[in-house]
Protein backbone atom coordinates (compact mmCIF):
# COMPACT_ATOMS: atom_id res chain seq x y z
CA UNK A 1 0.00 0.00 0.00
CA UNK A 2 1.60 2.74 -0.72
CA UNK A 3 1.14 6.81 1.39
CA UNK A 4 -0.41 8.40 -1.11
CA UNK A 5 -3.45 5.34 -0.95
CA UNK A 6 -3.22 6.06 2.71
CA UNK A 7 -3.56 9.51 2.15
CA UNK A 8 -6.53 9.32 0.21
CA UNK A 9 -7.97 6.58 2.60
CA UNK A 10 -7.91 9.06 5.50
CA UNK A 11 -8.90 11.49 3.68
CA UNK A 12 -12.68 10.16 2.17
CA UNK A 13 -12.72 8.65 5.77
CA UNK A 14 -12.36 12.28 7.10
CA UNK A 15 -15.05 13.89 4.20
CA UNK A 16 -17.90 10.97 4.91
CA UNK A 17 -17.48 11.17 8.98
CA UNK A 18 -17.79 15.36 8.33
CA UNK A 19 -20.82 14.80 6.00
CA UNK A 20 -22.52 12.87 8.37
CA UNK A 21 -21.95 14.71 11.38
CA UNK A 22 -22.71 17.85 10.02
CA UNK A 23 -25.58 16.49 7.68
CA UNK A 24 -27.08 15.05 10.76
CA UNK A 25 -26.85 18.51 12.70
CA UNK A 26 -28.61 20.20 9.68
CA UNK A 27 -31.77 18.53 8.72
CA UNK A 28 -32.21 18.06 12.68
CA UNK A 29 -32.68 21.80 12.73
CA UNK A 30 -34.71 21.66 9.56
CA UNK A 31 -37.04 19.22 10.93
CA UNK A 32 -36.96 20.91 14.74
CA UNK A 33 -37.77 24.56 12.83
CA UNK A 34 -40.23 22.94 10.75
CA UNK A 35 -42.15 21.26 13.86
CA UNK A 36 -41.51 24.62 16.16
CA UNK A 37 -42.80 27.00 13.63
CA UNK A 38 -45.99 25.06 13.15
CA UNK A 39 -46.49 24.48 16.82
CA UNK A 40 -45.76 28.33 17.80
CA UNK A 41 -48.28 29.74 15.06
CA UNK A 42 -50.58 26.76 15.95
CA UNK A 43 -50.89 25.88 11.89
CA UNK A 44 -51.72 22.31 12.49
CA UNK A 45 -50.69 18.80 12.02
CA UNK A 46 -50.93 18.60 7.91
CA UNK A 47 -49.59 22.24 7.44
CA UNK A 48 -46.52 21.93 10.52
CA UNK A 49 -45.76 18.75 8.07
CA UNK A 50 -45.71 20.27 4.99
CA UNK A 51 -43.60 23.37 6.57
CA UNK A 52 -41.01 20.41 8.43
CA UNK A 53 -40.74 18.62 4.62
CA UNK A 54 -39.71 22.13 2.97
CA UNK A 55 -37.64 23.05 5.76
CA UNK A 56 -35.98 19.63 5.23
CA UNK A 57 -35.96 19.93 1.36
CA UNK A 58 -33.69 23.30 2.37
CA UNK A 59 -31.34 21.08 4.18
CA UNK A 60 -30.92 18.35 1.77
CA UNK A 61 -29.86 20.96 -0.57
CA UNK A 62 -27.45 22.53 1.75
CA UNK A 63 -26.29 19.07 2.41
CA UNK A 64 -25.36 18.40 -1.15
CA UNK A 65 -23.49 21.50 -1.61
CA UNK A 66 -21.65 21.17 2.01
CA UNK A 67 -21.00 17.47 0.40
CA UNK A 68 -19.54 18.39 -2.85
CA UNK A 69 -17.44 21.37 -1.41
CA UNK A 70 -15.78 18.57 1.54
CA UNK A 71 -14.97 15.80 -1.09
CA UNK A 72 -13.60 18.62 -3.43
CA UNK A 73 -11.58 20.30 -0.73
CA UNK A 74 -10.72 16.29 1.71
CA UNK A 75 -10.12 14.74 -2.52
CA UNK A 76 -9.00 16.82 -4.96
CA UNK A 77 -6.20 18.26 -2.50
CA UNK A 78 -8.12 22.24 -3.09
CA UNK A 79 -7.43 24.33 -0.60
CA UNK A 80 -9.81 27.19 0.73
CA UNK A 81 -9.79 30.38 -0.09
CA UNK A 82 -9.42 31.35 3.90
CA UNK A 83 -6.07 29.24 4.06
CA UNK A 84 -4.92 30.82 1.01
CA UNK A 85 -4.85 34.22 2.41
CA UNK A 86 -1.40 35.95 3.88
CA UNK A 87 -0.82 37.54 7.22
CA UNK A 88 -2.01 41.03 7.42
CA UNK A 89 1.35 42.13 7.82
CA UNK A 90 2.88 40.48 4.14
CA UNK A 91 -0.36 42.63 2.64
CA UNK A 92 1.07 45.75 3.80
CA UNK A 93 3.95 45.57 2.10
Amino acid sequence: MSIRFARKSTARITAVSAIILVGTEILGVAAATGWAIGGLMELGAVITLILTALLAAGGLAILWKFSRRVLDVELNSQSVEILDRQPAEKQRT
